[in-house]
């Protein structure tokens, strides 16, 4: 439990959230962003509980004009399976936001148009989420799906050219001015993770280095790692184990 509540300690209020909340207080119109933002905090809430319920370290809370983002260390990391009960657990929370939201309507806690409000905004956040956009839950579920079929590097560009056709694909269908913030923070996360993907990958493959997490093992003839399954590499006509070929990939340089 104390690791639990330790999410809260790490909490990060972002400046521009401050002052969207300031106005909101100012223009009394307050109310509904903040029944969006406890729908949106229960969602990431779900990820941390399963992260500690797996013992998976939890770096932050951002608290974001649109929600919050829970920052969780080195999560591809992990077992496959332990990401995906964590990815998994945030959408699940819809069930136990309708049935708080209900309690609060039923007890005189919001009123009705609140109410309606935060049943609009579960549903909203649900499908958002959803959606295969990084770094959103879809975006790691459909990774997750994929991962036995499809190389890690090979994995990533598909993922990103889904993630950006996806991204367009909802600006132009369903621009709203009022998400403007939403579409400029995941342009730039997407511009981010293509700058930093061969760090992202260098941590990838340092961390196959130093720990073996799966027991079905896969004859790989390729120049990179199926993530679900423990590799032995065919290369340069002899078999080499994780390790081994980890130490010659960065030798090589990542090219």
């Amino acid at each position: 439990m104390k690791k639990l509540l330790n999410i809260l300690t790490k909490i990060e209020l972002k400046t521009s959230t401050l002052i969207i909340i300031t106005f909101a207080i100012l223009s009394g119109r307050y109310r509904p962003l903040f029944i969006h933002l406890f729908v949106a905090f229960i969602h990431e809430i779900g990820h941390g509980i399963m992260a500690y319920l797996l013992n998976v370290r939890v770096s932050r809370l951002n608290i974001l004009p649109f929600g919050f983002y829970l920052e969780i260390d080195d999560l591809e990391h992990v077992h496959i399976l332990k990401e995906f009960l964590i990815v998994l657990f945030g959408p699940l929370m819809y069930i136990v936001n309708l049935y708080l939201l209900h309690l609060m309507f039923r007890y005189d806690l919001i009123s009705y148009l609140l109410y309606q409000q935060g049943l609009e905004a579960n549903i909203v956040i649900l499908i958002f989420n959803l959606l295969p956009i990084y770094p959103l839950d879809g975006h790691r579920l459909l990774s997750i799906i994929l991962s036995p079929f499809f190389t890690y590097k090979k994995l990533k560009k598909v993922n990103l050219f889904l993630s950006l056709l996806s991204l367009i694909t909802m600006v132009i269908l369903a621009f709203r001015s009022a998400n403007i913030i939403v579409y400029f923070y995941l342009a730039y996360m997407q511009i981010y993770y293509i700058i930093h993907f061969k760090e992202y990958y260098l941590s990838f493959i340092v961390s196959r280095m130093n720990k073996k997490i799966y027991k079905k093992t896969k004859l790989n003839t390729k120049k990179d790692y199926y993530r679900p399954f423990q590799n032995v590499f065919l290369y340069k006509r002899k078999l080499m184990d994780e390790k081994e070929f980890a130490m010659e990939i960065l030798k090589q340089g990542l090219k």
